[in-house]
């Protein structure tokens, strides 16, 4: 089961949240945080009051891009996540505000990149402009530990390309003989730059964005129904999850031990692609 968390733009408050770069880049500083944070954290990590990030958070919230979490005795005040590590927006294609709010962020994001760019490769910060500047909806920015990810996937990908350009010039000398194909005549090739930046920048947002007439399989697979996904044992432990009751007093309950419990527990939040009680009871509603 995936762990995409599927928003439609036919819901007004994710529309209305799609059209505010500004609100995204602020989600994927709630994304990207290591825990949940409270409102002065937010407010802090955004550089912003704390009316605007309370405003902030509670719009995230009506756009399904967040979720709020009770205060509790480990958690002594209420505190926010992201609704997901991976979010899927899809959008219809047919309905014009919606394709308008899409070639608008387009816009809107390639001008946020040239704009990074030019602020940290300007003049005083040690970089000169290279003669040639690639700019668009792809431009990410990237923990240091996210550039040894990458850098990693890099070097296989440069491995296959490398095998395309040696299918290329076989093919120019008339050696090859292997299937023709579009990799044996024009080879593939990658180039990517890392650039420090001389300053902190608010993050580019990280999701995915698709057309809903694409995607209707998988769409529906990451969108499916708790009942659907789970056994009936495993939609009982949920619902007494969601409902607020401990893993003993499910145990007791259902007569299971805890560790039957805890295994349970862990394959309803990888059946769903879930991370939290809060995720589970929404998932549940309605089931």
């Amino acid at each position: 089961m995936s762990s995409k968390t599927v928003l439609s733009f036919s819901v007004p408050a994710t529309l209305a949240a799609f059209n505010d770069l500004k609100l995204l880049q602020r989600w994927e500083v709630l994304r990207r945080a290591p825990s949940e944070l409270s409102v002065p954290q937010f407010a802090a990590a955004i550089g912003a009051a704390l009316p605007e990030a309370q405003s902030a958070l509670d719009r995230l919230i009506d756009a399904g891009l967040a979720v709020r979490l009770r205060a509790s005795r480990t958690r002594k005040h209420i505190a926010y996540r992201s609704v997901a590590t991976e979010v899927m927006l899809v959008w219809n294609p047919d309905v014009p505000e919606q394709r308008k709010a899409v070639q608008d962020f387009h816009l809107a994001m390639r001008r946020l990149s040239r704009e990074i760019l030019d602020r940290h490769l300007a003049p005083g910060h040690g970089s000169s402009k290279p003669k040639a500047c690639f700019f668009g909806y792809a431009s990410v920015m990237l923990t240091a530990q996210e550039i040894d990810t990458v850098n990693r996937l890099l070097r296989a990908a440069c491995a296959v390309i490398d095998e395309a350009d040696i299918r290329a010039e076989e093919r120019a000398r008339g050696t090859y003989a292997g299937e023709i194909g579009p990799d044996t005549e024009h080879p593939y090739h990658l180039a990517v730059e890392h650039r420090p930046l001389a300053g902190p920048e608010a993050p580019i947002p990280h999701f995915e964005l698709w057309d809903e007439r694409s995607v209707p399989r998988e769409i529906a697979r990451v969108t499916q129904s708790a009942s659907s996904v789970l056994t009936p044992r495993e939609l009982e432990i949920a619902k007494r999850l969601a409902s607020g009751q401990t893993r003993p007093i499910i145990a007791k309950a259902l007569d299971l031990t805890v560790n039957t419990v805890a295994s349970a527990c862990k394959r309803i939040h990888a059946k769903l692609g879930i991370h939290s009680r809060a995720e589970l009871t929404a998932r549940l509603k309605g089931v």
